[in-house]
C-alpha cells in the first residue's frame, strides 16, 4: 500500500478488512459479548466471533473476559489494560505481553 503498487482492489480489500475487525469489535465484542446490551441469534454471534478472529485480539470470549475486568478494576494490576503502564501499553501492548498474575487470578472468577 505504502508503494502505490498494488492493485487498487488489493488497498479497497485491506480497507473493507479492517473497518469489518474494527466494527466486530465494536459491535460484537464490545457491545454484545462484553456488556450485553443487546440479544443476537445464533447467526449474529457467529458473525461477532468472525469478525473478532478479522481483527485479531484474541479469542472473544477473552476479549470478553478481559474487558469486563478492566472496568471492574480500572487503574489497577488488575486491569489487562491498566493506563498507568503507558499510552502504547493500553492501547496495544496489552496484546503483545504476558498478563499481569493480578489479572491471570481475577479473570478466573
Amino acid at each position: 500500500i505504502l508503494t502505490l503498487q498494488n492493485h487498487w482492489l488489493t488497498i479497497v480489500w485491506s480497507l473493507a478488512v479492517s473497518v469489518i475487525g474494527a466494527e466486530g469489535v465494536m459491535v460484537g465484542s464490545h457491545r454484545f459479548f462484553s456488556h450485553k446490551c443487546f440479544k443476537g441469534n445464533d447467526w449474529f454471534k457467529l458473525l461477532a466471533i468472525l469478525t473478532q478472529t478479522i481483527a485479531g485480539q484474541n479469542c472473544i470470549y477473552i476479549w470478553a473476559r478481559d474487558h469486563r475486568l478492566h472496568h471492574k478494576y480500572s487503574d489497577t494490576d488488575a486491569d489487562p489494560h491498566n493506563s498507568k503502564r503507558g499510552f502504547f501499553f493500553c492501547h496495544m501492548g496489552w496484546l503483545l505481553q504476558k498478563k499481569h498474575p493480578m489479572v491471570k487470578l481475577m479473570g478466573k472468577n
